[in-house]
């Protein structure tokens, strides 16, 4: 009799013991939290606090879109604050952090148009450079970015003499932004790529076309495009449609969620575009997806 109820306990203790492994909270690492897509990307990490049960984002500051955000969560959240997101991965209170499961990139250029060039790069590749070593350092799983749809996989680095020249404050405007900004996003994946392997075993890189917001980032050729995309979407190819910034942050989300959540995903770098979004997000509008693979 005390055989069996002893062998019970021991039974049931090991289940008990298994069951936990499989819930085990995740720690998330966010930058960008402020902006438009990590504005989104926070409120679906936020959705899945069960699974995310320590969030660290990390920022210059937080206004009341990110903390009004933060009220009613269980999880527990660090919120780090730094003037200079540039060197990220040696700041002494990041690494001490220990260990991550999760990293999302969501930085970018606010008002690229309203920058010098040698901002913009450093917004979009020095920063995305530094954010990516932290990640590794931490040990994370998987790490989640954004780029554009159609950024070359094979950019040339702008040289020195380039980067003086554009460090003068004098405006990119509209036509500098869009001349650079494909060759940016190029880099841009280069600098994660370059940072996160081998030592981050999955790395995810979203490619949207224009990403349709409440507010405009672009100016006036946001709300041309806003306006003009809703008729010409069905008509193009689905990498080029225009992506709702909460489908995309949502996709983001639940990608790292799978991963997460089960031992399938096989390790690599994989891109996705619209339709993966929209597979991803679990909606109905496009359910053929297929994600390039490298």
């Amino acid at each position: 009799m005390h055989t069996m109820i002893s062998s019970s306990f021991i039974f049931y203790g090991l289940l008990c013991l298994a069951l936990a492994s499989l819930v085990e909270g995740k720690t998330a690492v966010l930058f960008g939290a402020t902006g438009t897509v990590g504005n989104e990307v926070l409120r679906s990490i936020l959705h899945h606090e069960s699974l995310f049960t320590k969030l660290v984002i990390v920022g210059r500051s937080f206004p009341s879109k990110v903390t009004d955000l933060l009220q009613a969560t269980t999880a527990e959240v660090v919120r780090i604050e730094l003037r200079d997101l540039g060197s990220v991965d040696t700041e002494e209170q990041l690494l001490a952090l220990g260990t991550a499961d999760a990293c999302f990139i969501a930085t970018g250029s606010g008002h690229p148009y309203l920058s010098d060039f040698a901002s913009m790069h450093y917004v979009e590749i020095e920063m995305t450079a530094s954010m990516t070593k932290l990640c590794s350092k931490l040990g994370v799983q998987s790490l989640t970015t954004f780029s554009a749809a159609d950024a070359p996989e094979n950019p040339t680095p702008y040289t020195k003499e380039e980067l003086d020249r554009g460090s003068d404050g004098t405006p990119l405007g509209w036509f500098g932004m869009i001349y650079h900004m494909f060759t940016i996003y190029g880099l841009k994946e280069r600098a994660v790529l370059s940072n996160a392997l081998p030592a981050i075993p999955i790395v995810r890189i979203f490619q949207p076309s224009t990403i349709v917001t409440d507010e405009t980032r672009y100016g006036w050729v946001d709300r041309v495009l806003f306006k003009i995309h809703p008729w010409v979407d069905p008509w193009i190819p689905s990498q080029h449609r225009s992506v709702p910034v909460g489908l995309l942050g949502k996709a983001m989300v639940e990608d790292a969620v799978a991963i997460l959540s089960s031992d399938a995903t096989e390790p690599g770098v994989t891109r996705f575009t619209y339709n993966d979004f929209v597979r991803i997000a679990g909606t109905n509008l496009d359910p053929d997806a297929t994600a390039t693979e490298l």
